[in-house]
């Protein structure tokens, strides 16, 4: 029998209590028995490594990166599973097993883990605001399609991008077409209920050229979409300045952020954009202060 592993030292170059990185080691090597019997014997599955990361997310993580096993690596996540490993546990920072499988676009992995229990909609990605979903499919079309305007996928009409699901069926066709990668694991992380960052923030998820503001005049509202529309909006907020009345522009940039983040010439535009909004908010803080004969408060 596995004695109370709080007693037992981490294992030499372990990154886990001694029994559970035997399963680690059991289960990265496809011996289905010998996990059986550690579990039976008192080994934890629920453990958080030295580095952080949960027993579940090293070993999925130790999965995907062999490519040459001797066994169905989704039949191992599935007995460990059922062994009681918790698919959403979380170490220091915020990371889950689901991370490894959807970097590695293993479908499979991904399925079990979703079967098990795991939540599709977990937080963390590139930009503030993502969540596995947004951080899946930027991966996707960056490692399959490359970014820019020579990809295939530029050639989108309106309807492509209409939702979320409509652009994933269009991206699909587009695989087939190419004879590229088909996102299966984004459309699998679909069918269980994943969300973009955008989609879980508005309560009604509204459909993604709908996403900023609705109340906003055409004129006004770039799509959240389109990244030369957002180019020229930020553009003219440049030239033109902000007007103080349009109190929504706050969160209207930060969902243009959160849309376009990865693109450089936004980037640059928008951190230009930042310096604007900023300089207006300091005006209109010297401007209220003046009116409240309170002019030596005012910065020189």
């Amino acid at each position: 029998m596995v004695d109370a592993q709080d007693n037992f030292p981490a294992e030499p170059n372990g990154q886990f209590p001694f029994a559970s990185e035997a399963v680690r080691r059991a289960a990265s090597a496809g011996e289905f028995d010998t996990v059986r019997r550690l579990v039976r014997e008192g080994a934890k599955l629920n453990v958080i490594a030295q580095d952080g990361d949960s027993l579940l997310e090293e070993i999925v993580l130790d999965l995907v990166n062999e490519s040459s096993l001797s066994f169905q690596a989704s039949d191992m996540v599935r007995l460990l599973l059922e062994l009681g490993a918790d698919p959403n546990l979380k170490g220091p920072d915020d990371s889950v097993a689901l991370f490894p499988a959807m970097l590695n676009m293993d479908t499979p992995i991904l399925e079990a883990l979703l079967e098990g229990g795991a939540n599709p909609n977990p937080p963390g990605g590139v930009c503030e605001g993502d969540n596995l979903y947004d951080w899946a499919a930027v991966d996707y079309e960056l490692h399959v399609w490359g970014m820019g305007d020579q990809s295939p996928l530029a050639a989108h009409t309106e309807g492509d991008v209409a939702t979320e699901d409509a652009w994933l069926a269009f991206v699909d066709r587009m695989a087939l077409k190419h004879g590229v990668r088909r996102p299966d694991h984004l459309m699998l992380l679909r069918r269980y209920g994943a969300k973009t960052g955008v989609e879980l923030k508005e309560a009604d998820v509204m459909p993604r050229r709908e996403r900023i503001h609705l109340d906003l005049a055409p004129e006004v509202l770039p799509s959240a979409r389109s990244l030369e529309d957002a180019i020229n909006f930020l553009n003219r907020l440049i030239r033109d300045g902000w007007d103080w009345s349009d109190l929504r522009l706050p969160d209207h940039l930060e969902a243009l952020h959160n849309q376009h983040c990865n693109e450089p010439t936004f980037m640059a535009l928008f951190e230009q954009a930042a310096h604007v909004y900023s300089d207006a908010v300091v005006a209109k803080a010297k401007e209220v202060l003046r009116s409240m004969g309170l002019d030596h408060q005012v910065g020189r």
